[in-house]
């Protein structure tokens, strides 16, 4: 069974960003690629199964300090408020 981890983003991004309508949530692949995420906004939750299959999108950018390259994936915002299931 694949880790849980729990991401909490500061706002959530305009689909227009990406080219889409919508509200998403960008998740970096570092921790976070190949596990389980629990994504808590504004005291709602959403969770995402599967990093790779589940996002709209993936945009590639360089780190601004001359690091590694390193990705966001765009995931659409949708809160699993009223849904319960067993972590």
């Amino acid at each position: 069974m694949k880790v849980l981890k729990i991401y909490e983003p500061k706002k959530l991004i305009d689909g227009s960003v990406i080219g889409r309508l919508g509200k998403f949530v960008a998740i970096p692949d570092k921790l976070y690629k190949d596990k389980r995420i629990e994504v808590r906004f504004d005291g709602q939750i959403m969770l995402i199964k599967d990093w790779n299959k589940e996002a709209q999108t993936f945009r590639r950018f360089r780190d601004k300090w001359g690091g590694k390259d390193y990705t966001l994936a765009y995931f659409e915002w949708k809160s699993n408020r009223g849904e319960t299931e067993v972590l």
